[in-house]
C-alpha cells in the first residue's frame, strides 16, 4: 500500500501533466481561432472582389475590357498605395542601415590601422 506522502506527490505529477495539457489545448485552440478569423476576412474580401468584378461584367454585356479592370484596380487604389507606402519606408530603412553598417566598417578598418601601426612601431 502507498503511504500518504507518495500519493501526494503523485497527485501532484498529475496535477501538473494536466495543467500543462489543458494549457496546449487552450493555446492551440485559440491559434486555431485567430487562423479562421484571418480566413473568414480573405473570405469577405474575395467575396467583395467578386461581387465588383460580377458587376463591372454585366455591366458590360458579359465582357471585361481593360477600362473595367482600370475601375476595379482604382477601388483598391487606397490599399496599393498603403502598401507602396510601407515598402518605401522599409526601402529608406534598410538603406540607412546599410549607410551606417558600412561607415561601421570603415571605422573598423580605421582602428585596425591605427592598431597594426603602433603594433609595427
Amino acid at each position: 500500500m502507498m503511504d500518504i506522502e507518495v500519493a501526494k506527490v503523485w497527485l501532484q505529477i498529475l496535477n501538473m501533466v494536466g495543467t500543462v495539457i489543458i494549457g496546449a489545448w487552450m493555446y492551440l485552440e485559440k491559434r486555431s481561432n485567430k487562423t479562421n478569423e484571418r480566413i473568414d476576412d480573405l473570405a469577405g474580401r474575395f467575396e467583395e472582389l467578386d461581387k465588383s468584378l460580377r458587376a463591372v461584367k454585366s455591366e458590360s454585356g458579359g465582357h471585361l475590357r481593360y477600362t473595367d479592370l482600370d475601375l476595379l484596380r482604382k477601388e483598391q487604389k487606397g490599399d496599393l498605395e498603403k502598401l507602396y507606402l510601407r515598402i518605401n519606408t522599409i526601402d529608406t530603412k534598410m538603406s540607412e542601415m546599410i549607410g551606417e553598417a558600412r561607415m561601421q566598417n570603415d571605422t573598423l578598418q580605421l582602428i585596425m590601422g591605427c592598431v597594426t601601426k603602433k603594433g609595427l612601431s
